[in-house]
């Protein structure tokens, strides 16, 4: 199994004549980046759009009752263009339909929260939207669920089939 990291590996292979035969060696080589943040890792989507985080565990909110949470799921737009995602929606354990006017910024994050003022106040983050339907009950399992992004039309653009055991990274949990 290959792992993704942004510590990027590639091997370059030399050949060599010795004796008649090939001397291979294999030389490691990093690839240099810096962010504020992990950045996407690969994918066989078909659209510039990307689930890029799921927080379906978090840690209790001090003062707030259990059923209070910072649950949300965060979409990324990979393109160099803004998209009208007006009318999209996240699907799966949690429904959202995405307000008219709603457009994605060229790299930009939109985050759909379960309780949007408690993402903002906590977290900071500012292109929060929600909340989902019926998030005073609804809410992403802290086992394993399916979340989903459609298009207007309904047909699904990612599917994203979380867990918290492996192979999922340990620390989404």
């Amino acid at each position: 199994m290959l792992k993704f990291s942004v510590a990027l590996w590639r091997s370059v292979v030399t050949g060599a004549c010795l004796s008649g035969s090939i001397l291979m060696t294999a030389l490691p080589a990093h690839a240099q980046y810096s962010a504020d943040r992990e950045p996407p890792g690969p994918s066989s989507r078909k659209t510039g759009l990307a689930i890029t985080e799921i927080m379906y565990n978090p840690r209790a909110v001090p003062g707030q009752s259990t059923n209070v949470t910072l649950e949300f799921i965060e979409v990324f737009n990979s393109k160099p263009w803004a998209e009208n995602i007006s009318g999209f929606s996240i699907d799966g354990l949690v429904r959202y339909v995405m307000p008219s006017n709603t457009v994605l910024a060229a790299g930009g994050y939109l985050v759909v929260a379960r309780y949007p003022g408690l993402v903002f106040t906590n977290y900071g983050i500012t292109n929060v939207v929600g909340p989902w339907i019926g998030a005073t009950t609804n809410r992403l399992s802290t086992e394993r669920g399916l979340v989903q992004l459609r298009n207007r039309q309904g047909a699904v653009l990612l599917a994203i089939n979380y867990q918290d055991s492996p192979p999922w990274p340990e620390g989404a949990d």
